[in-house]
């Protein structure tokens, strides 16, 4: 999307570009003695957000686009019904680990990827590229792969030598618990009965991937992944963040060019999809958030 200028002939100087802008390219100037609205971007400034298109009230931005904008209807949303709806959507979403062999349909595929494009990303970078897996084969191969580096790892961290002079901080603490080695073989133990540890049998995995653009890359994967997972939930599809398969494709470049993610980017999220086999009966309980008031 590209913003080109204002159209004078339906502005109505309301000044709401103006106020909205967070790159503050609008600016109200007196042309002839009379006040007008314009758009300038000498340095490409502009960080295509749209938020100039969503607040005229008269369709006045000129603008270059594939996609149309959407107009909001009104009343098309019961702001009294939605919040309690929207709550017991996020209390009820459960990470899914068993799922039925069917596919997701295609369809289902266009329209989560649809919602997740309207995901918040950091200076509205939009950075993201999608790798979607369905081939069982494929998905099944990348399980075992992944295996068998958890299996590398739990040799190496065994060592003394480099578990108490090769690894420090939180990483080291995490490798002494008792709980860490127990993980690990049991991963390798379902691997070798013929489970899927990794991604547990679903028949579609996602994976978010981007160049290294700053320290917010992560955080805007997480959010973009969250869109996705909940679009899900309300198509009847389970979902499930896999950071067992993130960490060694982040790590190791064998394993990204596997499934075909080019050099110089970097895996930073990746969730499964399926229809879940469990039907959950009831929300658990969860602790009070940890909040502090200045």
């Amino acid at each position: 999307m590209k913003i080109i200028e204002v159209d004078h002939g339906k502005c109505i100087n309301c000044l709401e570009c103006v106020a909205e802008c967070p790159s503050h390219l609008f600016f109200k100037e007196t042309v002839d003695s009379e006040n007008q609205v314009v758009f300038v971007d000498p340095y490409s400034n502009c960080i295509q957000c749209g938020h100039c298109l969503s607040i005229c009230p008269t369709d006045a931005i000129i603008y270059q686009s594939v996609e149309k904008m959407i107009k909001i209807q009104k009343n098309s949303m019961d702001v009294k019904t939605l919040f309690p709806q929207l709550k017991l959507l996020l209390q009820t979403r459960r990470s899914i680990r068993r799922y039925h062999p069917e596919p997701v349909s295609e369809s289902n595929i266009k329209e989560i990827l649809d919602v997740m494009k309207y995901a918040p990303s950091a200076s509205n970078a939009r950075a993201w590229k999608f790798l979607i897996l369905t081939d069982p084969k494929k998905i099944q191969t990348l399980s075992q792969k992944i295996v068998k580096t958890i299996g590398l790892t739990r040799k190496l961290v065994s060592n003394f030598f480099v578990k108490n002079f090769f690894i420090w901080g939180q990483l080291r603490k995490t490798i002494r618990e008792p709980s860490f080695v127990v993980s690990m073989d049991r991963i390798t133990a379902d691997s070798l009965a013929g489970k899927d540890p990794i991604f547990f049998n679903a028949p579609c995995v996602v994976f978010l991937y981007s160049p290294n653009y700053g320290n917010l890359a992560g955080c805007d994967s997480g959010i973009i992944s969250t869109y996705g997972m909940l679009a899900a939930e309300t198509l009847g599809l389970g979902s499930c963040w896999i950071g067992l398969a993130q960490e060694p494709l982040q790590r190791l470049r064998s394993l990204s060019k596997f499934i075909g993610i080019p050099r110089r980017h970097t895996v930073w999220g990746c969730f499964i999809l399926g229809k879940p086999v469990p039907n959950f009966k009831n929300i658990p309980p969860k602790t009070d958030l940890s909040v502090k008031r200045i």
